[in-house]
């Protein structure tokens, strides 16, 4: 079996690989600060106004997790990961009402993390404890998941080209996470905000590309092609819904 992936479309990896690590180094020299502030390298020196906010959120939804995992999840098991989309909507809609009022108290009273606001409302830093705590362990699946989402797009693009693929996408992913941590440490939120910018042009390409490519390259559109993802599935033994998606014919 050759590779799925040929020289071009490695090409173009390895060329949004290296402009990517080095916007995330460049961030530390992207609107100066004192990065030995804490405020300055988690917060950006409270520097980044609405619309690069808005990068920001949008980098951390659309992620492994929401372009691997939710589809996989759906083809495999069904409406129950739906959940994902309603999920999103209930928060942000909590987030609208609340965040204003906490965003502003804390750029008045310094805070840098909602363990700050908590001790500082509640006066007990046992209860701030508990708060920061609850914050790194709720991360900890968030974060497998995206090394689970990236680890099964490694393995689709070395398919065909090593022998050892579990073996050189594991190093490829430690690789990665070492260099995310390295610039992470030296630029702050401003490395992770120029990179969030860059990926979310990238996502706003592809799916357009999908909208436009899938009606003009498959007969019967996004119908013809859920129709042949179940006949695939069906006829490698893949498949695992109870009932397909879409009879097939």
């Amino acid at each position: 079996m050759g590779p799925l992936i040929g020289p071009l479309g490695w090409g173009i990896f390895l060329t949004l690989f290296v402009f990517f690590v080095f916007l995330g180094f460049y961030g530390s020299r992207w609107r100066r600060g004192d990065l030995s502030q804490l405020s300055e390298w988690a917060l950006a020196g409270r520097r980044l106004g609405t619309f690069l906010v808005w990068f920001l959120v949008g980098a951390d939804l659309y992620t492994a997790y929401t372009f691997v995992a939710v589809p996989s999840g759906v083809f495999a098991k069904g409406a129950l990961y739906f959940f994902a989309v309603p999920y999103v909507a209930t928060v942000f809609a909590l987030a609208t009402a609340v965040m204003p009022a906490l965003w502003r108290w804390s750029r008045l009273r310094g805070y840098v993390t909602a363990a700050d606001f908590v001790q500082d409302r509640f006066n007990s830093k046992l209860l701030a404890g508990f708060i920061a705590a609850t914050g790194i362990v709720a991360e900890f699946p968030y974060i497998a998941l995206q090394i689970v989402g990236m680890q099964a797009v490694l393995t689709i693009m070395l398919l065909g080209l090593v022998k050892n693929v579990k073996l050189v996408s594991d190093l490829a992913l430690t690789i990665a996470f070492i260099i995310l941590a390295a610039f992470t440490y030296t630029s702050g939120l401003r490395g992770a905000t120029l990179t969030a910018v860059f990926k979310d042009v990238l996502v706003f390409l592809g799916v357009i590309a999908i909208l436009v490519a899938v009606p003009l390259t498959i007969p019967g559109g996004f119908a013809g092609a859920f129709k042949a993802a179940a006949a695939n599935a069906l006829a490698t033994g893949v498949y695992t819904l109870k009932e397909p998606l879409l009879p097939v014919t």
